[in-house]
Protein backbone atom coordinates (compact mmCIF):
# COMPACT_ATOMS: atom_id res chain seq x y z
CA UNK A 1 0.00 0.00 0.00
CA UNK A 2 1.33 3.44 -0.90
CA UNK A 3 1.66 5.64 2.14
CA UNK A 4 3.90 8.25 0.61
CA UNK A 5 1.54 10.17 -1.66
CA UNK A 6 0.59 12.98 0.70
CA UNK A 7 4.18 14.18 1.06
CA UNK A 8 4.28 15.06 -2.63
CA UNK A 9 1.12 17.09 -2.05
CA UNK A 10 2.64 18.73 1.05
CA UNK A 11 5.78 19.63 -0.89
CA UNK A 12 3.70 21.28 -3.62
CA UNK A 13 1.39 23.15 -1.24
CA UNK A 14 4.19 24.37 1.04
CA UNK A 15 6.03 25.88 -1.91
CA UNK A 16 3.13 27.04 -4.07
CA UNK A 17 3.63 30.50 -5.49
CA UNK A 18 3.39 33.00 -2.62
CA UNK A 19 3.18 36.45 -4.15
CA UNK A 20 3.96 39.59 -2.15
CA UNK A 21 1.43 42.12 -0.87
CA UNK A 22 2.26 44.88 -3.33
CA UNK A 23 -0.92 46.05 -5.04
CA UNK A 24 -2.29 49.61 -4.72
CA UNK A 25 -4.60 50.56 -1.85
CA UNK A 26 -8.37 49.92 -1.94
CA UNK A 27 -7.96 47.28 -4.61
CA UNK A 28 -9.16 43.80 -5.47
CA UNK A 29 -7.41 41.40 -7.82
CA UNK A 30 -7.96 37.84 -9.01
CA UNK A 31 -5.23 35.49 -10.23
CA UNK A 32 -5.40 32.12 -11.96
CA UNK A 33 -3.07 29.29 -10.88
CA UNK A 34 -1.90 26.62 -13.32
CA UNK A 35 0.62 23.77 -13.29
CA UNK A 36 2.15 22.88 -16.66
CA UNK A 37 -0.68 24.70 -18.41
CA UNK A 38 -3.51 23.00 -16.48
CA UNK A 39 -5.70 25.33 -14.41
CA UNK A 40 -5.74 24.32 -10.74
CA UNK A 41 -6.87 27.22 -8.57
CA UNK A 42 -6.96 30.92 -7.85
CA UNK A 43 -5.57 33.69 -5.66
CA UNK A 44 -7.95 36.45 -4.54
CA UNK A 45 -6.46 39.55 -2.90
CA UNK A 46 -8.18 42.55 -1.32
CA UNK A 47 -6.47 45.61 0.14
CA UNK A 48 -8.65 48.14 2.01
CA UNK A 49 -8.74 51.01 4.54
CA UNK A 50 -11.19 51.46 7.40
CA UNK A 51 -11.20 53.19 10.81
CA UNK A 52 -7.43 53.81 10.83
CA UNK A 53 -6.85 50.13 10.06
CA UNK A 54 -5.38 48.90 6.79
CA UNK A 55 -6.35 45.32 5.93
CA UNK A 56 -4.67 43.02 3.44
CA UNK A 57 -6.61 39.82 2.79
CA UNK A 58 -5.78 36.92 0.50
CA UNK A 59 -7.47 33.64 -0.27
CA UNK A 60 -5.86 30.82 -2.24
CA UNK A 61 -7.62 27.72 -3.49
CA UNK A 62 -5.84 24.79 -5.10
CA UNK A 63 -7.30 21.64 -6.63
CA UNK A 64 -5.18 18.71 -7.78
CA UNK A 65 -5.73 15.02 -8.39
CA UNK A 66 -3.96 12.38 -6.34
CA UNK A 67 -4.02 9.06 -8.16
CA UNK A 68 -7.30 10.07 -9.79
CA UNK A 69 -8.90 11.39 -6.58
CA UNK A 70 -9.59 15.13 -6.43
CA UNK A 71 -8.09 16.96 -3.43
CA UNK A 72 -8.85 20.59 -2.59
CA UNK A 73 -6.75 22.83 -0.36
CA UNK A 74 -7.53 26.37 0.74
CA UNK A 75 -5.52 29.04 2.56
CA UNK A 76 -6.70 32.46 3.72
CA UNK A 77 -4.56 35.20 5.26
CA UNK A 78 -5.40 38.53 6.85
CA UNK A 79 -3.04 41.26 8.05
CA UNK A 80 -4.14 44.37 9.96
CA UNK A 81 -1.94 47.42 10.55
CA UNK A 82 -2.34 51.11 11.27
CA UNK A 83 -1.97 53.71 8.53
CA UNK A 84 1.38 54.48 10.14
CA UNK A 85 2.58 50.92 9.52
CA UNK A 86 2.25 49.51 13.05
CA UNK A 87 1.34 45.81 12.97
CA UNK A 88 -1.81 44.95 14.94
CA UNK A 89 -2.95 41.45 14.09
CA UNK A 90 -2.44 38.73 11.49
CA UNK A 91 -4.06 35.38 10.84
CA UNK A 92 -3.69 32.36 8.59
CA UNK A 93 -6.17 29.53 8.07
CA UNK A 94 -5.42 26.38 6.11
CA UNK A 95 -8.07 23.84 5.16
CA UNK A 96 -7.21 20.54 3.51
CA UNK A 97 -9.69 17.72 2.94
CA UNK A 98 -11.50 18.25 6.24
CA UNK A 99 -8.54 19.30 8.39
CA UNK A 100 -8.37 22.93 9.52
CA UNK A 101 -5.48 24.80 11.14
CA UNK A 102 -5.91 28.44 12.13
CA UNK A 103 -3.13 30.62 13.52
CA UNK A 104 -3.56 34.15 14.91
CA UNK A 105 -0.64 36.49 15.60
CA UNK A 106 -1.17 39.49 17.89
CA UNK A 107 1.53 42.14 18.16
CA UNK A 108 1.62 43.43 21.75
CA UNK A 109 4.32 45.72 23.15
CA UNK A 110 7.23 44.23 21.26
CA UNK A 111 6.12 40.60 21.53
CA UNK A 112 4.18 38.30 19.23
CA UNK A 113 1.43 36.19 20.79
CA UNK A 114 0.59 33.15 18.67
CA UNK A 115 -2.74 31.37 19.12
CA UNK A 116 -3.25 28.16 17.18
CA UNK A 117 -6.63 26.49 16.82
CA UNK A 118 -5.85 22.83 17.18
CA UNK A 119 -7.56 19.46 17.23
CA UNK A 120 -8.88 20.15 20.73
CA UNK A 121 -9.07 23.70 22.09
CA UNK A 122 -6.41 26.37 21.66
CA UNK A 123 -2.79 26.86 22.64
CA UNK A 124 -1.10 30.24 23.04
CA UNK A 125 2.64 30.79 22.82
CA UNK A 126 4.62 33.98 23.35
CA UNK A 127 7.46 34.19 20.85
CA UNK A 128 9.84 36.35 22.87
CA UNK A 129 10.47 39.72 21.32
CA UNK A 130 9.26 40.79 17.93
CA UNK A 131 12.36 40.12 15.76
CA UNK A 132 11.98 43.54 14.14
CA UNK A 133 13.42 44.66 10.83
CA UNK A 134 10.55 43.21 8.80
CA UNK A 135 8.05 45.07 6.64
CA UNK A 136 4.28 44.98 6.85
CA UNK A 137 2.29 44.40 3.64
CA UNK A 138 1.71 48.15 3.17
CA UNK A 139 5.39 48.88 3.71
CA UNK A 140 6.30 46.25 1.11
CA UNK A 141 3.84 47.82 -1.32
CA UNK A 142 5.37 51.27 -0.86
CA UNK A 143 8.92 49.94 -1.10
CA UNK A 144 8.30 48.09 -4.36
CA UNK A 145 6.42 51.02 -5.90
CA UNK A 146 9.11 53.54 -4.92
CA UNK A 147 11.99 51.36 -6.09
CA UNK A 148 10.32 50.78 -9.44
CA UNK A 149 9.65 54.51 -9.83
CA UNK A 150 13.31 55.29 -9.16
CA UNK A 151 14.47 52.77 -11.78
CA UNK A 152 16.20 50.51 -9.27
CA UNK A 153 17.51 47.16 -10.44
CA UNK A 154 17.09 45.43 -7.07
CA UNK A 155 14.72 45.41 -4.08
CA UNK A 156 15.44 43.73 -0.74
CA UNK A 157 13.39 43.32 2.44
CA UNK A 158 12.36 40.89 5.19
CA UNK A 159 8.83 39.61 5.72
CA UNK A 160 7.18 37.79 8.61
CA UNK A 161 5.90 34.27 8.05
CA UNK A 162 2.25 33.79 9.01
CA UNK A 163 2.16 30.01 8.55
CA UNK A 164 4.54 27.06 8.67
CA UNK A 165 6.68 28.52 11.46
CA UNK A 166 4.74 31.73 12.22
CA UNK A 167 6.69 34.63 13.66
CA UNK A 168 9.96 33.83 11.86
CA UNK A 169 11.56 36.01 9.20
CA UNK A 170 12.31 35.40 5.53
CA UNK A 171 14.69 37.52 3.46
CA UNK A 172 13.42 38.50 -0.01
CA UNK A 173 15.63 39.88 -2.79
CA UNK A 174 14.29 40.95 -6.19
CA UNK A 175 16.59 41.54 -9.18
CA UNK A 176 15.44 43.18 -12.42
CA UNK A 177 16.11 41.09 -15.54
CA UNK A 178 17.12 43.19 -18.53
CA UNK A 179 16.91 40.14 -20.80
CA UNK A 180 14.04 37.99 -19.41
CA UNK A 181 13.52 34.43 -20.70
CA UNK A 182 10.16 35.45 -22.18
CA UNK A 183 7.84 38.41 -22.42
CA UNK A 184 4.79 38.83 -20.24
CA UNK A 185 1.47 37.46 -21.43
CA UNK A 186 -0.12 40.69 -20.15
CA UNK A 187 -0.37 43.82 -22.28
CA UNK A 188 1.27 47.10 -21.32
CA UNK A 189 4.34 49.16 -22.14
CA UNK A 190 5.88 49.50 -18.67
CA UNK A 191 6.22 45.87 -17.62
CA UNK A 192 9.41 44.70 -15.91
CA UNK A 193 10.57 41.17 -15.13
CA UNK A 194 12.15 40.30 -11.78
CA UNK A 195 14.00 37.27 -10.44
CA UNK A 196 12.94 36.72 -6.82
CA UNK A 197 15.25 34.98 -4.34
CA UNK A 198 13.48 33.73 -1.20
CA UNK A 199 15.72 32.83 1.71
CA UNK A 200 16.03 29.07 2.20
CA UNK A 201 14.56 28.24 -1.22
CA UNK A 202 16.61 27.37 -4.28
CA UNK A 203 13.91 27.45 -6.97
CA UNK A 204 13.86 30.50 -9.21
CA UNK A 205 10.68 32.60 -9.11
CA UNK A 206 10.08 35.08 -11.93
CA UNK A 207 7.62 37.97 -11.55
CA UNK A 208 6.29 40.48 -14.07
CA UNK A 209 5.06 43.80 -12.63
CA UNK A 210 3.71 47.08 -13.95
CA UNK A 211 5.25 50.46 -13.13
CA UNK A 212 3.15 50.73 -9.93
CA UNK A 213 4.41 47.40 -8.60
CA UNK A 214 1.22 45.45 -9.34
CA UNK A 215 1.95 41.78 -9.90
CA UNK A 216 0.79 40.76 -13.38
CA UNK A 217 2.07 37.19 -13.40
CA UNK A 218 4.67 34.91 -11.84
CA UNK A 219 6.31 31.62 -12.79
CA UNK A 220 8.09 28.97 -10.73
CA UNK A 221 10.14 26.45 -12.69
CA UNK A 222 9.66 22.94 -11.25
CA UNK A 223 10.00 19.35 -12.36
CA UNK A 224 6.20 19.19 -12.49
CA UNK A 225 6.24 21.89 -15.14
CA UNK A 226 5.97 25.65 -14.66
CA UNK A 227 3.67 26.80 -11.86
CA UNK A 228 2.10 30.05 -13.05
CA UNK A 229 0.04 32.72 -11.32
CA UNK A 230 -1.61 35.19 -13.76
CA UNK A 231 -3.83 38.26 -13.27
CA UNK A 232 -7.25 37.54 -14.81
CA UNK A 233 -10.92 38.42 -14.44
CA UNK A 234 -12.83 36.98 -11.48
CA UNK A 235 -14.83 34.52 -13.58
CA UNK A 236 -11.74 32.99 -15.16
CA UNK A 237 -9.96 32.65 -11.80
CA UNK A 238 -12.89 30.87 -10.16
CA UNK A 239 -13.28 28.66 -13.21
CA UNK A 240 -9.68 27.45 -12.79
CA UNK A 241 -10.51 26.21 -9.28
CA UNK A 242 -13.48 24.26 -10.63
CA UNK A 243 -11.28 22.27 -13.00
CA UNK A 244 -10.25 18.70 -11.98
CA UNK A 245 -6.66 19.93 -11.74
CA UNK A 246 -3.42 18.21 -12.76
CA UNK A 247 -2.58 14.67 -11.71
CA UNK A 248 0.07 15.16 -9.02
CA UNK A 249 0.92 11.76 -7.63
CA UNK A 250 1.55 9.92 -10.89
CA UNK A 251 3.74 12.73 -12.17
CA UNK A 252 6.04 12.35 -9.14
CA UNK A 253 6.49 8.57 -9.38
CA UNK A 254 9.90 7.09 -10.24
CA UNK A 255 9.79 3.62 -11.76
CA UNK A 256 13.09 1.75 -11.44
CA UNK A 257 14.08 -1.21 -13.60
CA UNK A 258 15.21 -4.42 -11.81
CA UNK A 259 14.01 -3.21 -8.40
CA UNK A 260 12.51 -6.06 -6.30
CA UNK A 261 8.84 -5.56 -5.49
CA UNK A 262 9.43 -6.60 -1.84
CA UNK A 263 11.78 -3.67 -1.24
CA UNK A 264 10.93 -3.51 2.48
CA UNK A 265 13.07 -6.65 2.96
CA UNK A 266 16.24 -5.13 1.46
CA UNK A 267 19.04 -4.47 3.96
CA UNK A 268 21.78 -3.08 1.70
CA UNK A 269 21.33 -1.40 -1.66
CA UNK A 270 23.24 0.72 -4.13
CA UNK A 271 21.77 3.24 -6.55
CA UNK A 272 23.02 5.57 -9.25
CA UNK A 273 21.02 8.80 -9.09
CA UNK A 274 21.14 11.21 -12.02
CA UNK A 275 19.83 14.74 -11.56
CA UNK A 276 18.61 16.61 -14.65
CA UNK A 277 19.67 20.06 -13.54
CA UNK A 278 22.43 21.94 -11.68
CA UNK A 279 24.30 19.37 -9.58
CA UNK A 280 24.76 21.87 -6.75
CA UNK A 281 21.08 21.35 -5.87
CA UNK A 282 21.94 17.80 -4.82
CA UNK A 283 25.26 18.72 -3.23
CA UNK A 284 23.52 21.28 -1.00
CA UNK A 285 21.25 18.62 0.52
CA UNK A 286 22.15 16.60 3.67
CA UNK A 287 22.50 13.33 1.76
CA UNK A 288 24.96 11.59 4.11
CA UNK A 289 23.05 10.72 7.28
CA UNK A 290 21.62 7.67 9.03
CA UNK A 291 21.87 4.60 6.79
CA UNK A 292 22.92 6.52 3.67
CA UNK A 293 26.32 7.36 2.17
CA UNK A 294 26.80 9.26 -1.11
CA UNK A 295 29.68 9.90 -3.48
CA UNK A 296 29.90 11.70 -6.81
CA UNK A 297 30.46 9.61 -9.95
CA UNK A 298 30.15 12.32 -12.59
CA UNK A 299 28.96 15.85 -13.18
CA UNK A 300 25.32 14.96 -12.54
CA UNK A 301 25.55 11.37 -11.29
CA UNK A 302 25.81 10.28 -7.66
CA UNK A 303 26.14 6.85 -6.04
CA UNK A 304 23.82 6.28 -3.08
CA UNK A 305 24.75 3.42 -0.75
CA UNK A 306 22.18 2.29 1.83
CA UNK A 307 22.83 -0.06 4.76
CA UNK A 308 19.68 -0.24 6.86
CA UNK A 309 21.51 -1.80 9.81
CA UNK A 310 23.84 1.14 10.43
CA UNK A 311 23.63 4.71 11.66
CA UNK A 312 25.83 7.74 11.14
CA UNK A 313 27.82 9.72 13.73
CA UNK A 314 26.21 12.91 14.98
CA UNK A 315 28.28 16.08 14.76
CA UNK A 316 29.48 17.67 18.03
CA UNK A 317 26.87 20.40 17.58
CA UNK A 318 24.05 17.89 17.01
CA UNK A 319 24.95 16.06 20.22
CA UNK A 320 24.17 19.14 22.32
CA UNK A 321 21.72 21.12 20.18
CA UNK A 322 18.40 21.45 22.06
CA UNK A 323 16.51 21.78 18.76
CA UNK A 324 16.36 17.97 18.54
CA UNK A 325 15.10 17.58 22.11
CA UNK A 326 12.62 20.36 22.88
CA UNK A 327 8.93 20.57 21.92
CA UNK A 328 7.87 22.69 18.95
CA UNK A 329 4.59 23.70 17.34
CA UNK A 330 4.76 20.71 15.00
CA UNK A 331 6.42 18.22 17.36
CA UNK A 332 4.61 19.18 20.57
CA UNK A 333 6.13 16.40 22.66
CA UNK A 334 5.08 18.01 25.97
CA UNK A 335 1.39 17.66 25.11
CA UNK A 336 -0.38 15.35 27.61
CA UNK A 337 -1.70 13.12 24.81
CA UNK A 338 1.83 12.58 23.45
CA UNK A 339 3.19 11.85 26.93
CA UNK A 340 0.38 9.38 27.62
CA UNK A 341 0.87 7.63 24.27
CA UNK A 342 4.63 7.36 24.85
CA UNK A 343 4.29 6.06 28.41
CA UNK A 344 1.73 3.46 27.37
CA UNK A 345 3.85 2.31 24.43
CA UNK A 346 6.93 1.87 26.61
CA UNK A 347 5.25 -0.20 29.33
CA UNK A 348 7.40 -3.31 29.91
CA UNK A 349 9.74 -2.18 27.11
CA UNK A 350 13.38 -3.38 27.13
CA UNK A 351 15.95 -1.09 28.73
CA UNK A 352 18.07 -0.46 25.62
CA UNK A 353 17.45 2.86 23.88
CA UNK A 354 17.37 1.28 20.42
CA UNK A 355 14.84 -1.30 21.61
CA UNK A 356 12.67 1.41 23.19
CA UNK A 357 12.80 3.41 19.97
CA UNK A 358 11.72 0.34 18.02
CA UNK A 359 8.83 -0.19 20.44
CA UNK A 360 7.66 3.36 19.76
CA UNK A 361 7.95 2.82 16.00
CA UNK A 362 5.67 -0.21 16.00
CA UNK A 363 3.27 1.51 18.41
CA UNK A 364 2.85 4.46 16.03
CA UNK A 365 2.02 2.10 13.17
CA UNK A 366 -0.64 0.34 15.27
CA UNK A 367 -2.04 3.60 16.63
CA UNK A 368 -2.67 5.29 13.27
CA UNK A 369 -5.52 3.14 12.06
CA UNK A 370 -6.89 5.36 9.29
CA UNK A 371 -4.84 6.14 6.21
CA UNK A 372 -6.01 9.63 5.33
CA UNK A 373 -4.88 12.92 3.83
CA UNK A 374 -7.15 14.86 6.18
CA UNK A 375 -4.43 15.30 8.81
CA UNK A 376 -1.95 16.84 6.39
CA UNK A 377 -1.81 20.10 8.38
CA UNK A 378 -1.79 18.52 11.84
CA UNK A 379 0.71 18.67 14.68
CA UNK A 380 1.87 15.49 16.41
CA UNK A 381 -0.67 15.91 19.23
CA UNK A 382 -3.49 16.30 16.70
CA UNK A 383 -2.31 13.13 14.97
CA UNK A 384 -2.24 11.09 18.17
CA UNK A 385 -5.83 12.15 18.90
CA UNK A 386 -7.23 11.69 15.39
CA UNK A 387 -5.39 8.37 14.88
CA UNK A 388 -5.25 9.08 11.15
CA UNK A 389 -2.70 10.19 8.61
CA UNK A 390 -0.19 9.26 5.95
CA UNK A 391 3.60 9.06 6.02
CA UNK A 392 4.05 12.64 7.24
CA UNK A 393 1.82 12.02 10.26
CA UNK A 394 3.59 8.74 11.08
CA UNK A 395 6.96 10.50 10.96
CA UNK A 396 5.90 13.49 13.05
CA UNK A 397 4.16 11.44 15.74
CA UNK A 398 7.17 9.14 16.06
CA UNK A 399 9.57 12.10 16.26
CA UNK A 400 7.46 13.68 19.02
CA UNK A 401 7.21 10.38 20.92
CA UNK A 402 11.00 10.03 20.70
CA UNK A 403 11.45 13.44 22.32
CA UNK A 404 8.89 12.62 25.00
CA UNK A 405 10.97 9.51 25.75
CA UNK A 406 14.21 11.51 25.90
CA UNK A 407 15.44 10.47 22.44
CA UNK A 408 16.57 13.40 20.22
CA UNK A 409 14.81 13.30 16.85
CA UNK A 410 14.26 14.86 13.44
CA UNK A 411 12.30 13.99 10.31
CA UNK A 412 13.81 12.70 7.07
CA UNK A 413 12.40 13.45 3.62
CA UNK A 414 13.11 11.54 0.45
CA UNK A 415 11.90 8.64 -1.68
CA UNK A 416 10.68 5.17 -0.78
CA UNK A 417 10.05 2.22 -3.10
CA UNK A 418 6.56 0.85 -2.57
CA UNK A 419 3.67 -1.10 -4.03
CA UNK A 420 1.04 1.19 -5.54
CA UNK A 421 -1.84 -1.22 -6.04
CA UNK A 422 -4.53 -0.92 -8.68
CA UNK A 423 -2.42 -2.76 -11.22
CA UNK A 424 0.28 -0.07 -11.15
CA UNK A 425 3.93 -1.25 -11.07
CA UNK A 426 5.96 -0.54 -7.90
CA UNK A 427 7.77 2.80 -7.89
CA UNK A 428 9.64 5.31 -5.76
CA UNK A 429 7.31 7.92 -4.21
CA UNK A 430 8.05 10.96 -2.06
CA UNK A 431 8.03 10.00 1.59
CA UNK A 432 8.81 11.09 5.16
CA UNK A 433 10.23 9.05 8.03
CA UNK A 434 12.05 9.66 11.33
CA UNK A 435 15.63 9.69 12.59
CA UNK A 436 16.49 9.18 16.26
CA UNK A 437 19.78 9.90 18.01
CA UNK A 438 20.79 6.69 19.80
CA UNK A 439 23.98 7.30 21.74
CA UNK A 440 26.08 9.29 19.28
CA UNK A 441 24.54 7.77 16.13
CA UNK A 442 21.57 8.85 14.00
CA UNK A 443 19.39 5.86 13.07
CA UNK A 444 16.47 5.72 10.63
CA UNK A 445 12.98 4.58 11.71
CA UNK A 446 10.05 4.19 9.31
CA UNK A 447 6.79 3.43 11.10
CA UNK A 448 4.99 2.70 7.81
CA UNK A 449 7.24 -0.26 6.93
CA UNK A 450 7.56 -3.87 8.11
CA UNK A 451 11.05 -3.45 9.59
CA UNK A 452 12.77 -0.55 11.37
CA UNK A 453 14.33 0.53 8.10
CA UNK A 454 15.24 -0.94 4.73
CA UNK A 455 17.27 -0.30 1.61
CA UNK A 456 14.28 0.94 -0.37
CA UNK A 457 14.80 4.53 0.86
CA UNK A 458 16.69 7.48 -0.63
CA UNK A 459 17.27 10.44 1.71
CA UNK A 460 16.93 13.95 0.26
CA UNK A 461 16.38 16.23 3.27
CA UNK A 462 16.38 16.53 7.08
CA UNK A 463 14.60 18.86 9.48
CA UNK A 464 14.15 19.22 13.24
CA UNK A 465 10.80 21.01 12.70
CA UNK A 466 11.72 23.65 15.25
CA UNK A 467 9.94 26.96 15.79
CA UNK A 468 13.04 28.92 14.81
CA UNK A 469 13.42 27.53 11.29
CA UNK A 470 11.33 27.61 8.17
CA UNK A 471 10.79 23.86 8.18
CA UNK A 472 11.92 21.45 5.47
CA UNK A 473 13.21 23.22 2.40
CA UNK A 474 10.21 22.14 0.35
CA UNK A 475 11.09 24.42 -2.56
CA UNK A 476 14.44 22.69 -2.94
CA UNK A 477 12.74 19.30 -2.84
CA UNK A 478 10.16 20.44 -5.38
CA UNK A 479 13.09 21.31 -7.63
CA UNK A 480 14.07 17.62 -7.59
CA UNK A 481 10.62 16.29 -8.47
CA UNK A 482 10.55 15.11 -12.06
CA UNK A 483 14.30 15.65 -12.47
CA UNK A 484 15.69 12.50 -10.87
CA UNK A 485 16.53 9.23 -12.58
CA UNK A 486 17.31 6.27 -10.32
CA UNK A 487 19.02 3.02 -11.32
CA UNK A 488 19.53 0.17 -8.85
CA UNK A 489 23.06 -1.31 -9.08
CA UNK A 490 23.25 -3.55 -5.99
CA UNK A 491 20.78 -5.43 -3.79
CA UNK A 492 21.99 -7.15 -0.60
CA UNK A 493 25.51 -7.59 -1.93
CA UNK A 494 24.52 -8.76 -5.41
CA UNK A 495 25.70 -6.42 -8.18
CA UNK A 496 23.28 -5.73 -11.02
CA UNK A 497 23.99 -4.75 -14.60
CA UNK A 498 24.21 -0.97 -15.04
CA UNK A 499 23.79 1.24 -18.06
CA UNK A 500 26.73 3.13 -19.55
CA UNK A 501 24.91 6.40 -18.92
CA UNK A 502 24.99 5.94 -15.14
CA UNK A 503 28.73 5.46 -14.88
Amino acid sequence: MNRGGSLALAILWATFVRTGFTQPADSEHWYEYSIDGVGCGYLHRVHSFGEDVVRTQTEEQLRIRRNGVSVQLRTSRRFEETEGGVALKASSTQVGDGATRSTILRFVEGTILITTNRFEGESTQTVGSDPGGWLTPCAVRRLVRDRLSSGSDWIEYQRLRLSGTPGTLQQIRMERLLDPPRTSTQSGADISCWRVHREGESLELLEWRDDQGLLLESELDTGLGPIRCRLVERKQAISAADEPGPELMRSTLLEVRMMPSASDRIVTAGYHVRFKGPSDRLEALPLVAGAQRVRRLGQQVFEFEIDASRGSPATPDELVDPVYRTPSLALDSADPAIIEFTSRALESAPEGTLDRAERLRTSVDRHLQHKSLSSALASASEVVRSRSGDCTEHAMLLAAAFRAAGIPSRVAIGLVHTELGGGEPPAFVWHMWTQGLIGDQWYDFDSTRRHRFDGGHLLMGLDALSNDAAGPNMATLLGLVGRLRVEVVMIDGVALETSKESS
